[in-house]
C-alpha cells in the first residue's frame, strides 16, 4: 500500500490518491508487480467518512478521474503498518507522524522529495480557495509522480 497524506484526507491527500491510482493502472500494465500495490489516502487530522472537497473533485474531472466514491479516513497505526511508503504534503504532516507513530517500518517521506533541483517541497493547502488554487495544488502533486514511481522502483 501507498499511502498519501495531508490534514483532513479531503483535498490534497486525496488527489494524490487517485493521481497515482492511474500510474500504477499504465504500470501494472507493463509490469504485474505494479499490480500488487494500492493508493490510499488519510489524514493526521481527519474525520472519517467526509466526502472528497467539490474543488478536488473537479480538478480530477478534468483529467478524467472521477474520485467521488472517496471518504476521508484518520491515520491509524495498522495503515502506517500496512503502508510500504508513506507521501506526506507537508514537513508538518511528516513530523505529526513521526512524533505520534512507529515509523520504523515503512519509510516516510515528503510527496516531493524526490524532485530534482531547486523546487518548492510542501503541496500548501488550497482549502476553502479557487478552483485554479486546486489546479495548481493538483499540478504541484502531479509533477511529484514520475519521482515517487522511481523512488518505488527501489523499493519493490
Amino acid at each position: 500500500m501507498i499511502n498519501f497524506i495531508c490534514t483532513a484526507n479531503i483535498c490534497r491527500s486525496p488527489m494524490a490518491e487517485y493521481l497515482f491510482a492511474e500510474e500504477l493502472k499504465k504500470l501494472a500494465q507493463k509490469d504485474p508487480k505494479w499490480a500488487k500495490l494500492k493508493s490510499v489516502s488519510t489524514g493526521v487530522a481527519a474525520n472519517d467518512g467526509n466526502p472528497i472537497s467539490p474543488n478536488s473533485q473537479k480538478a480530477l474531472m478534468e483529467l478524467g478521474i472521477d474520485a467521488s466514491a472517496h471518504k476521508s479516513r484518520f491515520l491509524t497505526q495498522e495503515l502506517l503498518d500496512e503502508s510500504l511508503a508513506v507521501f506526506c504534503m507537508t514537513s508538518m504532516h511528516k513530523l505529526m507522524i513521526e512524533m505520534r507513530y512507529d515509523t520504523s517500518h515503512t519509510h516516510v517521506h515528503l510527496l516531493r522529495d524526490f524532485l530534482k533541483g531547486d523546487v518548492e517541497r510542501e503541496v500548501g493547502d488550497p482549502y476553502g480557495g479557487t478552483l485554479e488554487e486546486y489546479r495548481h495544488c493538483r499540478e504541484q502533486i502531479a509533477e511529484a509522480m514520475p519521482s515517487v514511481v522511481s523512488y518505488l522502483k527501489k523499493l519493490i
